[in-house]
């Protein structure tokens, strides 16, 4: 009995001995990159991005490409795979929101004196037409395609049928009735008037000069109906106004002119109240200017870091936010938020003005200045950067 126990102790340490290390678990990083897909690599295309889209629960997403034409990707919102892409539109894909419209299942695209109508079901090109003197400023209403143009006289507004690609003109503005002014059409909004009448809506920018003392922003409703204008308000010397199209909402026309967001009447131009920036709010230059809006809040932007939410039936600021990011070309609505792209992804809340992304970007590179398109059933949002075109979980970046 006393040999046993020896020899049990030892069999009990040999049984304790211990196991082998395990090797680390590999750490996975955090992403909220959902995919990318590397246009650059991919496609030898890319270098620059412009609007997008979410049609039929796909990503329509618009590239330039490295031998001057625009291609536009449809895509799986989901993994990125291509559905479809077209690479035959000739011209640069365009930057800014007013160079671009969306109707139905027609994406309209214009540059360089150039526009082309897509069938986003199938990516084919239906339409194809060169417009002289073509400020690439465009808007479409129902399903006719607005876009300012210019001559040495003035300025001309035409409509293009959507469908057939005929051209007529509108009405025109002549210098000599501007007090020699060139004027310079925005894209019009529109407005029906309690008769039944259609009515556009718009701003005119006009130039008297080389430099910005001498420009001047008018305002105007044209009847379509009547084919006669129904008012003009001319604006004062030194004052300019955004590219963007007025805001019209609760039978009232909002626009953004420099310092001021102008609540109009649409029946006759009169002013119904003026929002001015804060006193601090003083940036200079002027170029893009965005209005838009939630229920009844006004979401003005000017080009500086500041961004207002304004209640559209007084004027009075509801919230000011100093710090949003200097002149994103485009902003949008979507989840009760403001989303736009200026030196990263930013987000607002649209009720509160409370910062949420702040000029977000992965790994802290690239510019990040394009427009981003939300996907509300998942939260996911899309956007590019030079060359890539990202799925981005916008919930883990307002975690960040």
């Amino acid at each position: 009995m006393l040999n046993i126990l020896p020899i049990t102790l030892l069999l009990s340490f040999s049984n304790c001995k211990k196991e082998p290390p395990k090797p680390a678990e590999p750490k996975v990083e955090k992403t909220p990159v959902v995919w990318y897909y590397d246009v650059e690599r991919n496609e030898g295309s890319g270098i620059y991005s412009a609007p997008n889209y979410i049609y039929s629960n796909q990503l329509i997403q618009c590239m330039d490409s490295k031998d001057g034409k625009t291609v536009v990707y449809c895509m799986t919102l989901d993994s990125g795979k291509i559905v479809w892409q077209n690479d035959e539109i000739p011209f640069p894909s365009p930057f800014r929101a007013v160079d671009t419209d969306l109707s139905e299942n027609y994406l309209v695209l214009t540059s360089n004196q150039k526009l082309c109508v897509l069938d986003l079901n199938n990516g084919n090109i239906v339409l194809s037409v060169d417009v002289i003197g073509s400020r690439n400023i465009i808007k479409v209403i129902n399903h006719k395609i607005y876009i300012s143009t210019t001559n040495p006289k003035g300025a001309i507004l035409k409509v293009i049928d959507i469908n057939s690609g005929v051209t007529k003109d509108v009405f025109s503005l002549l210098k000599d009735d501007l007090d020699n002014y060139a004027p310079t059409l925005t894209a019009p909004a529109f407005w029906q008037h309690p008769n039944g009448d259609e009515i556009l809506i718009m701003g005119n920018r006009s130039y008297n000069g080389q430099v910005a003392q001498y420009d001047r922003y008018d305002m105007l409703a044209y009847n379509l109906t009547a084919d006669t204008m129904l008012w003009y308000k001319k604006g004062t010397p030194g004052i300019r106004g955004s590219i963007a199209s007025p805001l019209v909402q609760d039978n009232k026309a909002v626009f953004y002119v420099e310092r001021n967001v102008e609540c109009l009447n649409p029946l006759n131009g009169e002013t119904i109240w003026t929002h001015t920036r804060h006193l601090a709010d003083n940036f200079s230059a002027y170029k893009s200017g965005n209005i838009t809006s939630l229920g009844n809040i006004v979401i003005a932007k000017p080009d500086s870091d500041y961004m207002y939410g304004v209640d559209i039936n007084t004027g009075n600021t509801l919230w000011s936010n100093p710090k949003t990011a200097t002149m994103p070309y485009t902003i949008r609505i979507a989840m009760d938020k403001v989303w736009y792209g200026s030196g990263g992804v930013n987000c607002i809340d649209a009720s509160t003005g409370k910062t949420l992304i702040d000029k977000w970007r992965y790994q802290n590179k690239g510019s990040w200045m394009n427009p981003i398109t939300v996907d509300e059933n998942t939260g996911y949002i899309y956007t590019t950067a030079d060359g890539v075109i990202y799925c981005l979980d916008a919930n883990m970046l307002m975690e960040e």
